[in-house]
């Protein structure tokens, strides 16, 4: 009777090593479901197209309506945002639930670029060549936040500056988190530029017309405006720890490459209709995933440019 108790309790010590071995050293890709790490605005039907962060499983009607002539994507840790032409900011969890249509409305009537911190929502008004800016909760709305730009499309921000694109004159702006300080060239050369992200070494944009990425110093020196060549109208521009990630409007495809410029995959995922805002998040992983990111967003700040492992698609 003793021998047989032993016997059965190596068996379920073995069964349970075998279920945390299986459990821990998976190896298969991820499974998009709806906290995705990509995000991206399908501007040509309106949708928010999502993916795992290897590019598995993509999704192009992750919301499948109310994404409104959205230019721009940003999240934070829990929240998932996008811009309506028309005038509004939208805002759901990052599994794509409790949509609000209308949670923050800017007067304005050419709504462009979004971001967030970790204190203030940040929007671009292209007509009126001016970026508002708002508490998280959506009060405290300033609409004139910083003014005297040209064109404002995208944004991005670390924890000292924010950043902005000048599509009207191919420049990149920057100023203080007060909103102060501001030069409207602190980068110049560019092409309409439509998409802007940020690690903590490199700022990185989308030359639409180019039609490249472009890359600088984050101090703003050492600017290559063909840093990535794409084969579309590269719009959103988006960071993690190891890969820049951009949607391509004339290709209908998401692009990634290394943050050096390596490896660089087209079509990483295919299949969108006209995407234009990209934002990548990290908040949740799928367990099974095998990539390692840090956490992100669509103003990710990374420890350094690492040389990053290629995704083939």
């Amino acid at each position: 009777m003793v021998r047989k108790t032993s016997v059965i309790a190596t068996l379920a010590a073995i069964a349970l090593v075998l279920t945390a071995f299986i459990a821990f050293g998976s190896t298969s890709p991820a499974t998009a479901t709806g906290t995705s790490a990509i995000y991206w605005a399908n501007y040509g039907d309106g949708s928010m197209g999502t993916a795992g962060i290897d590019g598995s499983s993509p999704n192009q009607s992750f919301i499948p309506s109310g994404v409104e002539r959205s230019r721009q994507v940003a999240v934070d840790t829990n929240y998932l945002y996008w811009v309506n032409q028309s005038g509004s900011i939208s805002r759901s969890d990052l599994d794509g639930t409790n949509v609000i249509s209308a949670f923050i409305s800017t007067g304005g009537n050419f709504v462009s670029g979004v971001a967030v911190d970790a204190n203030y929502i940040y929007w671009n008004d292209a007509n009126s060549n001016a970026m508002g800016r708002a508490n998280l909760d959506g009060t405290g709305i300033t609409p004139n936040f910083i003014t005297g730009m040209n064109f404002p499309y995208a944004i991005a921000a670390n924890d000292t500056h924010i950043f902005w694109t000048n599509a009207g004159d191919g420049t990149v702006g920057r100023a203080n988190l007060d909103g102060t300080g501001a030069i409207q060239n602190f980068i110049s050369g560019g092409t309409s530029i439509y998409g802007l992200a940020l690690t903590s070494t490199h700022i990185y944009w989308a030359n639409y017309y180019g039609p490249t990425i472009g890359r600088a110093n984050l101090d703003g020196t050492g600017a290559n405006q063909n840093f990535i060549t794409d084969h579309g109208h590269p719009c959103g521009v988006a960071t993690d720890a190891t890969h820049v990630y951009w949607a391509s409007d004339a290709a209908n495809t998401i692009g990634v490459a290394g943050l050096d410029g390596t490896n660089v995959n087209l079509d990483f995922i295919t299949g969108a209709v006209s995407p234009a805002g990209i934002a990548v998040s990290t908040a949740f992983v799928p367990p099974t995933t095998t990539t390692t990111s840090a956490p992100a967003s669509s103003t990710t700040i990374a420890p350094s440019d690492p040389v990053a492992p290629a995704f083939t698609g």
